[in-house]
C-alpha cells in the first residue's frame, strides 16, 4: 500500500482533480469488486469507497449515490450485496450534517434492498440501515420501518410478505433496541 501511494504521488500532481476525472470508471471497478465472491476483495473495495469520500469530501456524493442505486438494480446478487456494503462504508465516512442532507435519497434505496429477493442482500441492507440509523437517528425508523410494516400488512402475495418480513427480521438482528418499540404497537 505504501509503495502504491508513493507511485501515485509521483505520477499525479492534483489528487482531488484526478480522482474526480476518473471517478465513474473507478466506481464501476469498485462495484465489480464489491460484487466479487471474495470477502476480502469486497471489504477492500468498501474501504476504498470510504477513503474516496474522506479524501474528496462530500462533494462527490451526488455522483456516487446514483451509481450505487443503479448497481442495486443489477441481476447479480453479489453486486446488490456489494452496493449495500459500499453504502454502509460511505455512510460511516460521511459527516452527520451531509447525511442529513442525503438521507432522503437513501431511504428508498435501503427499503428496496431490505425487500430484495435474496437473503444475503437483505442482511447487508440491514447493516446499511444500522449505519444510517447511527448517522441520522430516529428519522430512519419512520422513513424505512413504517413503509415496510405497511407493505407487510398489505403485501400483494405471500412471497413479497416473506421478503419484507425477513428484511424486518434482519433489521431486528442488528438494531432491535431501537426497532422493537416501533414495531410492537403496530
Amino acid at each position: 500500500r505504501q509503495n502504491s501511494l508513493h507511485v501515485w504521488k509521483l505520477v499525479v500532481t492534483n489528487t482531488a482533480r484526478t480522482l474526480k476525472e476518473i471517478l465513474p470508471t473507478l466506481i464501476t471497478m469498485l462495484l465489480g469488486c464489491l460484487a466479487c465472491n471474495s470477502y476480502d476483495k469486497r471489504q477492500v473495495a468498501a474501504s476504498t469507497l470510504g477513503d474516496l469520500v474522506r479524501k474528496l469530501g462530500e462533494r462527490i456524493l451526488p455522483e456516487i449515490f446514483p451509481m450505487l442505486e443503479k448497481g442495486l438494480k443489477s441481476d447479480l446478487t453479489q453486486e446488490r450485496q456489494g452496493v449495500c456494503i459500499g453504502l454502509s462504508e460511505i455512510i460511516r465516512e460521511t459527516s452527520r450534517d451531509y447525511m442529513q442532507l442525503y438521507a432522503n435519497s437513501l431511504f428508498p434505496t435501503i427499503r428496496l434492498a431490505l425487500c430484495d429477493k435474496e437473503q444475503e442482500v437483505r442482511a447487508a441492507a440491514a447493516q446499511t440501515f444500522d449505519s444510517l440509523y447511527t448517522a441520522v437517528g430516529q428519522r430512519v425508523l419512520e422513513e424505512i420501518l413504517t413503509p415496510l410494516v405497511e407493505r407487510l400488512q398489505g403485501g400483494k402475495n405471500e412471497e413479497e410478505r416473506e421478503m419484507v418480513l425477513d428484511g424486518l427480521q434482519q433489521i431486528m438482528a442488528v438494531k432491535s433496541n431501537a426497532v422493537l418499540p416501533m414495531i410492537i404497537p403496530r
